[in-house]
């Protein structure tokens, strides 16, 4: 299948917070995920939760003719039942992002390759979202699949927008 993605929340008493679990939202094709996936693009396969910021892993994901190059999807969630997200972007070959490894600042396509399975790892820490790519091959190096992190720096507040930065 395309995969999913669910969110709980905890409740009990004060001896023991986590006695009750609530299924407060299932995020998959279509509704809830608000973009349409796949069979095998693996939504899911990774997740990472900082506060109001969600960022789900697809690595399984063909986008461009380029199979498996992978996705990462980013939400801005609000309240504890994480209703509709204020805010959602997804990450995929030919992403715009802000390259701000350079002096100028360019916006620039994020390239991804086939079979690079970016997305396959992903975490969400202090304005930052860092992405894996374990089978990414840098073209020039001769090392096959040796893997890559993505660091994007997540910027804005709410209402103003969010920039992806890439430093590749």
């Amino acid at each position: 299948g395309a995969g999913a993605v669910y969110l709980f929340t905890f409740s009990g008493s004060s001896s023991n917070p986590y006695s009750t679990i609530t299924k407060q939202k299932e995020i998959q094709s279509g509704t809830a995920a608000q973009y349409t996936l796949a069979a095998n693009d693996y939504f899911g396969s990774s997740v990472a939760l900082n506060n109001n910021i969600l960022a789900i892993g697809a690595p399984g994901t063909d986008t461009n003719g380029k199979i498996d190059s992978g996705g990462a999807y980013f939400y801005v969630i609000s309240g504890n039942n994480y209703s509709l997200p204020l805010y959602k972007q997804k990450l995929v070959d030919g992403s715009s992002v802000i390259d701000y490894s350079q002096a100028t600042k360019p916006t620039i396509a994020l390239s991804l390759l086939a079979g690079e399975e970016f997305g396959s790892a992903i975490s969400v820490y202090d304005g930052y979202l860092v992405v894996g790519a374990q089978k990414y091959t840098k073209p020039t190096s001769g090392i096959t699949e040796g893997g890559a992190i993505y660091l994007m720096a997540i910027q804005g507040g709410m209402g103003s927008g969010y920039l992806f930065t890439d430093y590749p």
